[in-house]
Order: C-alpha cells, then structure tokens, then sequence
C-alpha cells in the first residue's frame, strides 16, 4: 500500500495479489484514483492507484466474493491442467 498525499492508496499489482484479476479491477474498480509514471519502462503505461477505503469497501460485497470465487476456481483449474502436463 502506498501514501500518495492525501491518502492510502493501493496499486493495481497489489490488487493481483490479493485475488484481484484485470476484469474485476476494471468492472468494480473502473478508473484509478491516482498514477503515476512507470519509471521502470519507458514504453509502459502509468501505474495505476485506488483509494483502499474503496477497495475494502467493495471487497465485502457479495458482488466480489462472487466473483473472487469465480476467479480461483479458474486459476485452480487452470493449476490441475498444468500439473497433467
């Protein structure tokens, strides 16, 4: 989580590691609160924020459960079907 001035905000890859994927982060999320510049690429977008008060808000939706639920049911089989190889 990072304090951007006038508040903590969390970053799109912090989201991944919570259980985030791109969809939900774009669906329940929509656009950032905050960037700022990609100093790591040169080509790459700006990194992306959002005020954690609004990402905890909306993870105790039964909205994102569901579709937290959903997503790791297909990393999990996306996980087996790695492990057949």
């Amino acid at each position: 989580m990072s304090n951007l001035g006038c508040g903590p905000y969390i970053g799109a890859a912090e989201l991944t590691q919570r259980g985030w994927t791109e969809t939900m982060i774009t669906k329940l999320l929509g656009e950032p609160d905050h960037t700022t510049p990609n100093r790591g690429r040169r080509a790459g977008g700006r990194i992306r924020y959002w005020l954690i008060t609004t990402v905890e808000q909306i993870e105790n939706t039964e909205q994102f459960q569901q579709l937290l639920a959903a997503a790791d049911s297909r990393r999990a089989s996306q996980q087996r079907g790695r492990d057949c190889s």
